[in-house]
């Protein structure tokens, strides 16, 4: 199901996504993922029908690797709740940017609870406390949750007197490691547009890594100015 606030998608993004989407929703411009969420999860009902849910969002790019048995791998995994990683931001939590719900989740009191209790709310850093943290916490409690990441993975790979702390936010913070050693499928927005990443760096991550991600996709995401220009690129050798 594809959910989405925006006046610019054309038809023929809409035709593409009409062949791999139960039902395509353009909505009112407010909130943020978890008020789309809600707003999907009531346009849909049927949803609880199916052996799982999978929530994902827009603050990532990829897949850098392939991803095509992801889903396998989260219905693999003993816990009931499966996200790619986790946060101890404020509080242990996964991160909901693609967080796997299996079906005794999203039949549950606590699931239906919690979405019927979601709302606009404007500030991200209170959407975070409220409803990422809150969302690991409450199902938390009855549910078992885990991470195909988890950060004691990811850090192992440094040196222990290295060691970030544990407040850390793994894809913002660890993002080379995440791709270079472990193979991550995704990278967050926030890594170019907050961090400063620039795309030559990426470039030069990717092609260390053996991801075959073609950079000149995110021409019309980032803006000409920034646009990568093929040119530059070197990614024939890249298997």
């Amino acid at each position: 199901m594809f959910i989405s606030s925006s006046d610019a998608i054309r038809d023929t993004d809409m035709e593409k996504l009409s062949r791999c989407c139960i039902r395509i929703m353009n909505r009112e411009n407010k909130g943020y993922d978890f008020y789309g969420w809600k707003t999907g999860l009531e346009k849909y009902a049927e949803y609880r029908y199916h052996s799982g849910l999978l929530l994902a969002n827009d603050s990532v790019l990829g897949p850098l690797f392939s991803i095509r048995d992801i889903i396998a791998r989260f219905a693999r995994c003993e816990a009931d709740v499966v996200g790619m990683t986790e946060s101890f931001h404020f509080h242990p939590h996964l991160q909901s940017y693609f967080i796997y719900c299996k079906k005794n989740v999203i039949l549950s009191e606590e699931f239906v609870r919690f979405f019927r209790e979601v709302d606009t709310l404007e500030l991200k850093i209170a959407i975070i406390r409220k409803y990422e943290v809150g969302f690991s916490r409450l199902l938390g409690a009855r549910f078992r949750l885990s991470a195909l990441y988890g950060l004691e993975t990811v850090l192992a790979r440094f040196d222990y007197r290295q060691r970030p702390m544990r407040w850390i936010e793994p894809t913002f913070h660890l993002w080379k490691p995440l791709i270079t050693e472990l193979k991550f499928p995704f990278l967050k927005k926030s890594v170019l547009k907050r961090r400063g990443v620039s795309l030559e760096e990426l470039g030069a991550v990717l092609a260390e890594s053996g991801s075959s991600y073609d950079l000149a996709m995110l021409n019309d995401w980032i803006g000409p100015q920034d646009s990568v220009h093929p040119a530059r690129e070197n990614f024939s050798d890249v298997p």
